[in-house]
């Protein structure tokens, strides 16, 4: 009851959510990509990544925006990283248990270094582990990146302009004409 209660928490945990759903449709590209494209150039491996930092960021200020909580931005990240993941896992264990074959051809050096005799069972070892380090991991970033206080909003309110007083422009006017007149002319 007490989340529903608060404003603040659901426009966090909403904020959250939608950044998810397009970091989950990331990960989703990246995953069909690595299963369907063998040879990438270098861009397609680390894009998804650097655009997960991103986001990760992308959430926190923008719950931090709206709610001027840093708890409530973190909590947003962390629901990013939790939506996204749940969207690419769900996805990934589908496309890797669908189309077996492929996902064993792909691991075939891998299996055959394991010393399994399942090549079936070895794909599944490998996605729960693979899922751990994504549940572990995830969540980890979200926590730093979001709570990044040189996110774009918060560096928006940093640079607002400040008045100086009047004497004070006169004055750096005035030395900026000596300085013109000493080098330029």
């Amino acid at each position: 009851m007490w989340p529903q209660s608060r404003r603040e928490v659901n426009i966090s945990v909403s904020v959250g959510a939608q950044v998810g759903v397009l970091l989950g449709a990331v990960h989703v590209a990246n995953h069909v990509l690595e299963s369907y494209v063998p040879v990438r150039p270098f861009i397609l491996i680390i894009s998804p990544v650097f655009l997960m930092l991103a986001l990760f960021g992308a959430a926190g200020s923008a719950a931090w925006e709206r709610t001027q909580s840093p708890v409530l931005a973190v909590v947003a990240g962390v629901w990013c990283a939790m939506v996204a993941i749940l969207i690419a896992l769900c996805v990934a264990f589908c496309l890797n248990l669908a189309f077996e074959g492929n996902a064993e051809l792909q691991l075939h050096e891998a299996f055959a270094a394991s010393g399994m005799n399942d090549p079936g069972a070895f794909l599944v070892k490998n996605m729960l582990e693979a899922t751990s380090e994504g549940l572990v991991r995830m969540p980890i970033f979200a926590v730093f990146l979001s709570f990044n206080p040189t996110s774009p909003a918060r560096m928006q309110l940093r640079s607002l302009p400040t008045r100086r007083p009047r004497c004070l422009d006169q004055a750096l006017n005035r030395e900026i004409q000596v300085f013109h007149r000493r080098f330029f002319f």
